[in-house]
């Protein structure tokens, strides 16, 4: 089961299906291993700008497409399905957090208009490090380290909740450029994906007002999910291709009642996982109490679980599993680096 619901949801997950078949090819990603985890961004990224998929969550007045939390989760879930590499998931987490801040302000803004035009971008909970807001002399300066945290080293722009003297928490706009701020890349697990540290050194720093801490945390939980049910699909649908042809003593394994039930489970679990996915996206526009109950369940079920879904489809596999050649491994990695 995809995270979609509607006819017009159904089409936006087909069309990035096409394109992660078309451009996010694991033969192709194998190759660019150092280049990723580098932070560069994958020559495909202008083509899948163009098309709109990593704003189809934003409001239109600033370049995107005007949809919403659910639409992006159909975007990421097709995206975890062919693991497209680079920066997606992290750009569109941010995009969706910046959107529930306040849109009078300039600086607001102007970031909101920079990701939709490509700009790509990552995601810092007050959780994540050590952030420290101050008052400079031309305004608000950040100081401090966070991560490791996905998508650091690829961002251009990168969203961050940081606490004042008073332990205050309020939310700012960094360049990832700006002085003051250097990212460091590290290596990654997973290994389609670039990890970065940040360090800020009185980094100047544009407010954000309106973010909450509980929502924001609840966006990426619920993004994040989307893409594990995404991982978990795929994993359903070549296990049981594989067990249509696999022949032992003369006939397809898939005939053996122990592996039919571990099929059955394996697809019981992704649908559980698709279902808590498009839970706690659509718990994004209810109250904060739901929303907050929905993103933990997703967390429990979607991301927490997959790692374990992903090992059962490994174990029915067989030996091809286990080896580099097969792109299971790739899947089981980012499992593992979306459940820490």
């Amino acid at each position: 089961m995809v995270v979609a619901l509607t006819d017009e949801q159904v089409q936006l997950t087909d069309t990035m299906a096409g394109f992660a078949r078309r451009h996010g090819g694991l033969e192709l990603t194998r190759s660019q291993f150092d280049a990723i985890a580098a932070g560069h961004r994958p020559d495909f990224w202008p083509a899948l700008v163009n098309q709109g998929l990593h704003a189809v969550h934003l409001p239109e007045e600033f370049g995107g497409q005007g949809g919403t939390l659910a639409d992006a989760a159909c975007v990421i879930d097709a995206a975890g399905y062919g693991l497209l590499p680079g920066p997606l998931l992290p750009t569109v987490i941010a995009g969706a957090v910046v959107a529930t801040a306040d849109t009078d302000r300039p600086g607001t803004r102007a970031l909101l208009a920079g990701i939709a035009d490509g700009r790509t971008a990552a995601l810092l909970l007050p959780g994540d490090g050590e952030i420290r807001a101050g008052a400079g002399a031309q305004g608000w300066e950040l100081s401090g380290s966070a991560g490791p945290q996905l998508g650091l080293s690829s961002a251009q722009q990168l969203v961050v909740g940081a606490k004042t003297a008073a332990g205050e928490t309020l939310w700012f706009a960094l360049d990832a450029s700006a002085p003051g701020v250097t990212v460091q890349a590290q290596s990654p697990t997973d290994l389609t994906r670039d990890v970065g540290t940040l360090e800020c050194d009185r980094a100047p720093a544009e407010p954000l007002p309106g973010i909450d801490e509980r929502t924001a945390r609840g966006i990426a939980v619920g993004l994040i999910a989307a893409e594990a049910a995404g991982i978990a699909r795929w994993c359903v649908d070549n296990v049981v291709a594989y067990l249509k042809v696999r022949e032992q003593f003369g006939r397809p394994i898939g005939t053996f009642q122990a592996l039919q039930h571990k099929a059955a489970m394996l697809f019981i679990n992704s649908e559980l996982a698709a279902a808590s996915a498009w839970d706690a996206v659509r718990g994004a526009g209810q109250s904060a109490v739901q929303h907050h109950i929905a993103a933990a369940g997703a967390a429990v079920t979607a991301i927490g679980g997959l790692p374990e879904l992903v090992v059962d489809a490994l174990t029915m596999f067989g030996a091809i599993g286990y080896t580099w050649e097969h792109d299971l491994h790739f899947y089981l990695r980012r499992a593992v680096a979306n459940q820490s």
